[in-house]
């Protein structure tokens, strides 16, 4: 299967390389912890006006520190059970700029 525009990033959150408002969709896994702040201003930069964020932590559920953070930024979210792991979050968000 071949996509267009469909790219793969293994790097720092906060340093995304790509251009401003370049995104429709960044989805992330296991890239959000070290500083919250800087590392949502660094993927929401990247992501389109009315595009999508959508996260997978890596943290489990009892994250409260990380749960709190993407609540207050205005994430919906849900509970899922990884095997092996528990109870972990993924969250998602439009971006409105």
């Amino acid at each position: 299967m071949e996509y267009n525009n469909f790219f793969v990033v293994d790097g720092i959150v906060e340093g995304i390389p790509f251009e401003d408002d370049f995104a429709d969709i960044l989805l992330a896994g296991h890239v959000f912890g070290d500083n919250l702040e800087i590392e949502y201003a660094g993927a929401e930069r990247v992501i389109k006006d009315g595009g999508e964020m959508i996260l997978f932590p890596g943290a489990n559920a009892n994250d409260k520190e990380r749960h709190d953070f993407y609540i207050k930024k205005g994430f919906d979210w849900k509970e899922f059970e990884e095997p092996g792991d528990g109870m972990m979050r993924a969250y998602w968000k439009k971006i409105t700029k």
